[in-house]
């Protein structure tokens, strides 16, 4: 009986989706919605479809639009609120969902999750449209209103990176949220990233948590921009002072510190394997990696997060620019 009672939901899904059988079938009073959640990630946005009101429902149809070319779709996944369900990914701008066998409630139900990755530079808004093509509760066509969500059009703030090599990964860092300038119109790309500001950055890329305990340096004022940041540093064994008592915020970062840190967090915050076993002795300066940052250093290049010079050095003691560190955060984060 179970075998019959699928094969028949499957007949009924392939009778829906090639002739749309039931959508000349008079409306009932039940409403019902299509609702779009939307959220913007670090390297993509993930777009979920919602029915509710939607208890009684068995059967239907919807399509979400978008631009093709500002959006590019990376994933389609379905939930498990019906049986039986088949989607049609091939139009470009268009994932249309026919499922039966429903199993929704009068909740908020999830029916299809898309992922996109978008224009990072974009000045045009972006639009995310969801429509029924036919939604019904026991034979009866459902109203279901639909719904659009559109996104802002991102612009480049800046006024001081027009023609610079990392102009690319300052304003996908920027759109990111996790980078900001030196000032409303001026990144500073060419300025000397601080210890502060680094700190400050992996603190964004967290999420921002709070620290389980305040670092006790003398250095760090408890109401400095960068304060929070280092107390969660700190604590989770992203960073350590200069000293017992000095954290030197204003430092410049030096490129073994900033890839030491680095390491901690992607092990420590991100849980990424940071063992490796690079040979540091391509970079003729590679003596003048101080031991403690040997191992970072290792894992930054082989993941190919920093490189050396063009005369084959590393400069594990020169301070990087924040231009270089958005240019390794692009690399760290893919994207």
């Amino acid at each position: 009986m179970k075998l019959k009672r699928i094969f028949a939901m499957v007949l009924v899904l392939a009778f829906v989706l090639t002739t749309g059988v039931f959508a000349t079938q008079t409306g009932t009073d039940d409403a019902a919605a299509l609702r779009l959640e939307v959220k913007n990630g670090i390297s993509e946005t993930i777009v979920t479809v919602n029915l509710c009101n939607a208890a009684g429902v068995t059967n239907g149809r919807l399509t979400v639009s978008y631009d093709p070319d500002i959006a590019e779709l990376l994933y389609v996944g379905r939930t498990g609120a019906y049986a039986v369900s088949s989607v049609n990914d091939k139009t470009a701008g268009a994932v249309s969902l026919a499922w039966v066998g429903s199993q929704l409630t009068a909740d908020d139900t999830a029916l299809l999750t898309l992922r996109f990755r978008t224009e990072m530079q974009s000045s045009e808004p972006l639009s995310f449209a969801v429509q029924s093509n036919g939604i019904y509760a026991d034979g009866m066509a459902v109203q279901v209103a639909g719904d659009t969500v559109t996104l802002d059009g991102w612009q480049n703030p800046y006024t001081d990176i027009e023609g610079h090599w990392a102009s690319d990964e300052i304003l996908k860092v920027t759109k990111t949220g996790i980078f900001y300038g030196i000032s409303e119109d001026c990144f500073g790309p060419d300025v000397e990233m601080t210890r502060a500001m680094f700190v400050t950055v992996l603190h964004r890329m967290a999420g921002k948590p709070e620290a389980a305990q305040d670092a006790d340096f003398a250095d760090v004022a408890d109401d400095a921009y960068y304060a929070d940041a280092v107390n969660w540093a700190v604590s989770v064994g992203v960073v350590n002072g200069m000293s017992e008592t000095e954290f030197a915020p204003d430092e410049p970062i030096t490129r073994e510190q900033m890839v030491t840190m680095l390491c901690r967090y992607a092990a420590g915050v991100d849980g990424r394997d940071v063992d490796s076993d690079a040979d540091l002795e391509i970079f003729r300066d590679y003596a003048d990696v101080d031991d403690w940052a040997v191992a970072a250093m290792c894992w930054a290049v082989s993941e190919g997060h920093i490189g050396g010079y063009p005369d084959s050095t590393l400069l594990p003691d020169a301070n990087t620019t924040r231009a270089q560190i958005a240019t390794i955060l692009c690399r760290y984060l893919g994207l």
